[in-house]
């Protein structure tokens, strides 16, 4: 296992975007586009004054993104965050070697009406936009989220690359 760290966009660590999972993001029957949708606020609060001109420039085409479970980090998705043409923002498969969202639901075992944070933040081997998905069951979004992820974001391994 080779150690790093994670680099965060440090505005995020304290104030994570929060998201009720719905039918639509975790049925893969019934998911939208095999995606799920971050929340419009979230996304253009705390994730795209972070990304760089030229992801801006193509983000209706989608950027590499990495997705990690906070319970297991060897659970690692490569997708892509895009904008949709009717303004929504997703994590998606954009590219054949995407993975997809529905097996992400899987094998983190996301389930309907759990609640989650979401925490955006840069992979710093390679740089690309990452979001580690933060279960908090069904307990009241409007509680405040613990530190335990801060910690775990700087001190998480994995070998992916």
């Amino acid at each position: 296992m080779e150690a790093y760290c994670l680099i965060a966009l440090a505005p995020q660590l304290e104030d994570p975007i929060r998201k009720t999972l719905s039918k639509t993001g975790v049925n893969p029957k019934t998911a939208h586009r095999d995606a799920i949708i971050i929340p419009t606020r979230g996304a253009k609060e705390k994730i795209l004054p972070h990304l760089k001109k030229e992801e801006i420039k193509i983000l209706k085409d989608g950027i590499r993104a990495r997705v990690f479970d906070t319970c297991n980090p060897s659970i690692h998705f490569v997708s892509s965050f895009a904008v949709l043409n009717d303004g929504k923002y997703v994590i998606i498969r954009k590219k054949e070697d995407d993975h997809r969202w529905s097996d992400f639901v899987r094998e983190a075992g996301l389930k309907e009406e759990e609640n989650v944070d979401i925490w955006p933040f840069r992979h710093a081997p390679t740089g690309d936009l990452a979001f580690v998905f933060e279960k908090l069951g069904n307990e009241d979004p409007s509680k405040p989220q613990d530190e335990f992820v801060a910690a775990t974001l700087v001190n998480m391994s994995n070998n992916v690359r």
